[in-house]
């Protein structure tokens, strides 16, 4: 992300000129799937990168994920891969991963920033 930071171009935006999505928030959000699913195999994974414009389409993401992991005993990961796009473009040091995890039971289990 550090290099990155302040040097890189906005690929689309979404719901407003502050919801914007970059190569990089692309990139480590592969990353991020790349490790969890090499480690965890049968978890499953959201990406905000991978949902749809605005608040229903989260919602319903969020969701679909849930109900997913009703059929076995796997963990649902939630990452925003870049957590403050915005300043992240900006080259503001303001920014971060955010990763959530979910157990079937639909308690969270643990969150970082």
């Amino acid at each position: 992300m550090r290099d990155t930071s302040g040097k890189i171009d906005v690929l689309k935006q979404k719901s407003s000129a502050r919801d914007i999505v970059t190569a990089s928030d692309i990139a480590c959000q592969e990353t991020i799937s790349d490790i969890i699913r090499k480690e965890y195999p049968t978890d499953r994974f959201l990406g905000e990168e991978s949902v749809g414009v605005g608040t229903g389409a989260s919602v319903d993401a969020l969701q679909q994920a849930l109900d997913s992991c009703d059929s076995d005993d796997s963990l649902l990961w939630i990452v925003d891969p870049i957590d403050g796009t915005t300043n992240f473009q900006a080259g503001l040091p303001v920014f971060c991963a955010s990763i959530g995890v979910v157990a079937p039971d639909k308690k969270v289990v643990v969150a970082a920033v």
